[in-house]
């Protein structure tokens, strides 16, 4: 959809400047005066579609290899298209132009071919645009009207996190292939499925259903709206999709499976064990409710919080916060690295105390509680002294206790070791596997180990010499980042021991790494295009005049979207990236034609005022490309802005909605802003060069 549009825009200026050739009657003199106008446009061509190929260069700087691989799946098509369009615009055009449109767009003197509302704006433009080059406190006075709304949105507006709405609700169900059938009998048996599905879209929620299939297994994947109408939980859902979806032959689901198994006859005596499971259950419950009002005093516990501070006495506007922050936009993890596993509790009983009464904290994380106990079996000293080692029975049990290991292969396929039976594996299953030892003589494992029980500490991890433990907590989504930077303040106020250190999980260190890589991208983008153009104007403020429009359009897409009350989440941004290329494209045709026809030197002159109306003429001359170009850009982009769609499964309507609304707002800036600050540019270069005399003279 780009790429298209971005050849569009590139044959949309070449077909406006053929119009403008008046008719000729002599062949000859006709195709001159088309080459003539080819000509002219040609330069800002060029450098538009290689400064929009330049863009997605710096991706090579992106440590996300999803990202980086999604934005060069879409430089790609993008790259070849512009190549294309060089084509298309320079050739193609030029030539179909005669035989479509013999007679041209002015005959005698009279135009003809634009429309009339394009014509009488054009016109009113130029008129205003002089105007506001003669009169520079004016000038001053329409930018600032354009920019400071942008710019006070941007920082004073709060910014709507990205709530439970743009999740990705997603029903993800593996299969099972029974039997030997063919690719044919698997692939007929997704599309019965699929086939059943269709009918109930819209009354179950479901956007699209996705089969993905080998001759071993499968999975179905259902996407539903991020919110469901009817408020019905995804289980509700899931058991009535269930309810219709019919077992094939050659595959079955495994829910399916499960829920066949589940209405299966009970045992006589299963109503009973399930009556003194509830009874026990109760009974623990109890018990946890005393000990948890008798353990609320302890030390780094405190009874009473603060309404607003966060910890266990919150108000019902902090329990709100809670459940509004409760996500991945709300949710802080990092880890502590101590000595050992007792510095660790030590740590995060006080630094959780100092949480608890931090501006910006809604849960300050999970309580210490008591290390979960696991069974464990150990060799027996009989055992050892016959010759067993443990190594050996640990790869006798994988091999053949039924145990399934799954590793990723480099190339992205699942490597399965072991056997594939499916049999619930359980503790006296395990206990009677066979084994031998090194001549070969049989044995149970039962007979060779001891079963004990120990507590165990699954998340701690040694490295380098140091435990560490990984810790979250929940935070209001924009209190994140200050909350980020504050890590370490808040352990040193906790008063921990010495040689305790905090740091960022694996996670928040990648979005960290990404936030800097995407904003890295950007100034390199903006760096090589400005270089670009610079070598091919050989100047350098008339790229910076240009330049100008890529930070307020940036500026405006965010303060328009927290205006209106609308997230801002990886797909705006994306856009916003992309915008760097096209908003150039479309500023690049103005700026050509300006510089061009009033270099920045005749600016300054005697005859200033002539110099002035030429500028405003210039660019009274590229209005129609630069309002034809923009108008298709945002026409291309508003059904990607009211649809459903999904990019590796994001919701791409920020996408299109961030390019209308930055398109719209570079209109703007690229027929307003850029011509007032090439003259402001134009009288500093003359400032800087009197003042370089000046001194040197």
């Amino acid at each position: 959809l780009l790429a298209t549009g971005m050849v569009i825009d590139n044959a949309i200026v070449v077909g406006e400047a053929l119009l403008r050739v008046r008719e000729c009657a002599d062949p000859a003199e006709r195709a001159a005066a088309l080459r003539r106008a080819v000509r002219g446009v040609s330069m800002a061509i060029v450098v538009s579609t290689l400064t929009t190929i330049a863009l997605f260069l710096p991706m090579v700087v992106m440590g996300n290899a999803g990202i980086r691989v999604v934005m060069m799946a879409i430089g790609e098509p993008i790259t070849w298209s512009l190549l294309g369009s060089l084509v298309v615009a320079l050739v193609l055009v030029p030539m179909a132009f005669p035989r479509l449109y013999p007679r041209g767009l002015a005959t005698k003197g009279k135009r003809r071919g634009h429309a009339r509302w394009l014509i009488a704006t054009e016109r009113f433009y130029g008129r205003m645009l002089a105007w506001f080059l003669l009169r520079p406190v004016m000038g001053v006075l329409l930018v600032s009207a354009v920019v400071v709304p942008g710019v006070a949105g941007w920082v004073l507006l709060p910014e709507k996190p990205v709530g439970e709405e743009e999740d990705d609700r997603i029903l993800d169900w593996s299969a099972r292939v029974r039997g030997n059938p063919g690719s044919q009998e698997v692939a007929a048996a997704f599309a019965t499925w699929q086939r059943e599905l269709a009918p109930h879209y819209s009354r179950l929620g479901i956007v699209s259903v996705i089969a993905d299939y080998q001759l071993d297994g499968g999975r179905l994947r259902i996407h539903l709206v991020p919110i469901d109408p009817l408020r019905r939980h995804e289980n509700v859902v899931e058991e009535d999709i269930l309810s219709f979806l019919s077992p094939q032959l050659v595959v079955a689901l495994d829910k399916q499976i499960e829920r066949a198994s589940s209405q299966a006859v009970k045992l006589p005596d299963e109503e009973k064990q399930k009556k003194e499971k509830e009874d026990k259950a109760k009974e623990e419950k109890d018990k946890g409710d005393k000990d948890k009002a008798a353990s609320a005093a302890k030390p780094g516990e405190k009874a009473n919080e603060k309404p607003g501070k966060g910890g266990a006495g919150k108000s019902d506007k902090g329990k709100r916060k809670n459940q509004q922050a409760f996500g991945w936009e709300g949710r802080l993890a990092f880890r502590l690295i101590a000595a050992d596993e007792q510095a660790i509790d030590d740590a995060w009983v006080k630094l959780r105390a100092v949480l608890s009464n931090t501006e910006g904290v809604v849960n300050p994380g999970p309580t210490l509680g008591d290390p979960p106990r696991e069974i464990e079996l150990a060799m027996s000293g009989d055992a050892e002294e016959r010759g067993w080692r443990a190594d050996q029975l640990s790869g006798q049990v994988t091999r053949f206790g039924g145990t399934r290991q799954i590793t990723t292969m480099p190339d992205g396929w699942g490597l399965r070791v072991g056997p594939l039976e499916r049999t619930p594996r359980t503790l006296d299953r395990l206990l009677g596997v066979e084994v031998r030892d090194n001549n070969g003589n049989p044995d149970r494992l039962e007979n060779l180990v001891r079963k004990g029980e120990a507590a165990t500490q699954t998340d701690i991890r040694r490295r380098d010499g140091l435990s560490q433990r990984d810790y979250w907590i929940t935070v209001e989504p924009e209190e994140k980042a200050r909350l980020r930077d504050a890590l370490p303040d808040l352990l040193a106020k906790a008063d921990v021991a010495p040689g305790t250190q905090i740091a960022l999980s694996w996670w928040e260190q990648r979005a960290k790494e990404d936030d800097t890589a995407w904003k890295l991208a950007f100034v390199l983008a903006a760096s090589i295009i400005f270089l670009l153009m610079g070598v091919l104007y050989e100047s350098v403020l008339a790229p910076l005049a240009l330049m100008t429009t890529v930070p307020l359009v940036f500026v405006a897409v965010h303060a328009v979207f927290k205006a209106i009350g609308l997230p801002i989440d990886a797909m705006v941004n994306l856009g916003s990236f992309l915008l760097i290329g096209i908003v150039i494209n479309h500023g690049v045709v103005l700026i050509d034609r300006i510089s061009g026809s009033v270099p920045m030197h005749r600016l300054q002159r005697a005859d200033r005022r002539t110099a002035l109306l030429a500028v405003a003429a210039a660019s009274r001359r590229r209005f129609s490309p630069v309002v034809l170009t923009s108008l298709v850009t945002i026409a291309g982009a508003l059904p990607m802005a009211f649809g459903h769609g999904r990019l590796a499964g994001a919701v791409i309507s920020g996408l299109g909605a961030s390019l209308a609304i930055g398109m719209a707002c570079a209109l703007l800036f690229t027929l307003l802003v850029v011509p007032l600050v090439y003259r402001w540019l134009a009288a500093f270069r003359t400032f800087v060069l009197r003042l370089a005399k000046a001194c040197l003279g």
